[in-house]
């Protein structure tokens, strides 16, 4: 016990010296045994100030001399030698946590591993874990200051050294394997290959490259969730420990919990990089030209070309199978909502991108082939997600309704009054727009519709 109680009071400069000495291992068995130091001393106090206030309920009748009294006592046993030595004891065990915390932390990092199989990699489990042993054992101790100052400590930690370290992968970018690219990563493919004695191709480098900033999005997302189930679970072991005490200090632990919430957030936040990353550059860039294709696609047809387009479809078929090829390639290595959301970034794009192309062509009676395209391409995206995408469409089906129609007053029929439970997207300047794209229809007529 002498040399437990040296150690915890052993000063921080001391401590920072002989670091290399004490392995964090080592530390657990100690700062359990402070925060049962620090729970018994609470307890024992606990019980004097019962027995002392049932005493000067009897001792003394008058309210005013009660309240004195019990006052004074409440002085003296804050600044009695028990409560100094434990108030001491807690400082060096905030000492000792946090040093355990910070070097745990560390070797989960150095030691992070991935599994084939697995969505993410080990450091994001692991660090959560240990803050929340830390944290738990905080509570333990009884000490509303000490679980502040932990939980202070652990959402700095989560923010210094693993959201920088999630954040410094998704700003390094996704390697594409372009010109650029490959000459950054032949020079540290050099460098590194000169330190490991191990050479690695250029392929190699950029395929893991790749695996790790995938691998970082869904870390980012399972640490964003993280976050918020420790914050309620803290909530509930700290309303459950501290329930008699919680009036004077809620407002202090709410502060500490919603740092947790706001850290949640962030997590959130380098996932949306991420997914703009990835989205910019390198899905984009390669669906945007097979959207282009649209326009090679002649939709002022005649009835032989209908009927050779209906048996060999010119576009959307090939559409489809080249953006499920280039989905698929993301599908296996990003978490399902991930994935739904990088989707969710793809069809948005592709709405816009077809809407402008659209504008850009003409048809004719038979444009009735466009709506089955559009139809195509919104069954693929259906099933390529578990959102809902019909409603991204609805202004290309209503292009495609207007495109349909045997005659320009036809619009009148589903224009104002007459939409019914229709609410049209398109504003009448884009209608008048849609309906010059038929050849047949004539400018006068489009340009007399009172719409």
């Amino acid at each position: 016990m002498k040399q437990t109680l040296q150690l915890m009071l052993t000063s921080s400069k001391k401590m920072k010296e002989n670091r290399k000495l004490v392995t964090a291992s080592k530390l657990e068995t100690l700062l359990t045994e402070i925060t049962v130091i620090s729970l018994c001393a609470e307890l024992y106090v606990r019980f004097v100030k019962r027995r002392i206030k049932a005493d000067i309920e009897i001792v003394y009748p008058n309210k005013e001399e009660r309240e004195e009294s019990w006052l004074d006592f409440q002085k003296w046993i804050k600044n009695c030698d028990l409560s100094l030595f434990i108030h001491n004891v807690i400082s060096k065990y905030i000492i000792i946590e946090e040093y355990y915390m910070k070097e745990s932390i560390q070797k989960a990092i150095k030691l992070d591993y991935f599994e084939e199989g697995n969505f993410t990699s080990s450091v994001t489990d692991d660090i959560f874990f240990i803050l929340r042993q830390c944290i738990k054992r905080s509570i333990s101790s009884s000490s509303i200051d000490c679980v502040c100052a932990i939980l202070n400590q652990a959402v700095t930690i989560l923010e210094m050294d693993f959201k920088s370290m999630l954040k410094k992968t998704i700003d390094n970018g996704y390697f594409t394997g372009g010109v650029l690219d490959n000459i950054s990563l032949a020079y540290n493919v050099m460098q590194s290959s000169f330190q490991q004695g191990k050479l690695q191709s250029v392929d190699e480098k950029t395929k893991d490259n790749q695996q790790l900033f995938l691998r970082t999005m869904n870390n980012c997302e399972v640490s964003s969730e993280h976050s918020l189930v420790l914050k309620n679970s803290l909530d509930h072991d700290i309303n459950k420990v501290f329930h008699q005490h919680l009036d004077l200090h809620k407002a202090k632990f709410e502060s500490c919990l919603a740092d947790l919430s706001s850290l949640s957030s962030k997590f959130r936040s380098i996932l949306e990089m991420a997914l703009t990353e990835l989205h910019g550059s390198v899905l984009k860039p390669e669906f945007r030209p097979l959207v282009s294709n649209f326009l090679s696609v002649s939709h002022n047809i005649t009835e032989d070309d209908h009927d050779n387009y209906e048996a060999n479809d010119p576009w959307v078929e090939e559409f489809i199978f080249k953006l499920q090829n280039l989905l698929n390639r993301f599908q296996s290595a990003l978490l399902p909502n991930i994935f739904d959301q990088l989707v969710s970034y793809v069809v948005n794009e592709v709405v816009i991108q077809l809407e402008k192309t659209v504008f850009k062509s003409s048809f004719n009676r038979l444009a009735l082939f466009f709506d089955k395209e559009l139809r195509s391409l919104v069954t693929y995206l259906t099933t390529a997600t578990s959102w809902s995408v019909r409603d991204r469409f609805s202004r290309l089906n209503q292009i495609s309704t207007i495109l349909n129609l045997d005659a320009v007053q036809e619009i009148d029929d589903y224009w104002g009054q007459n939409a019914g439970a229709l609410t049209w997207r398109l504003t009448p300047a884009e209608v008048r727009v849609v309906l010059a794209l038929r050849v047949e229809f004539k400018m006068d007529e489009i340009r007399r519709l009172k719409l």
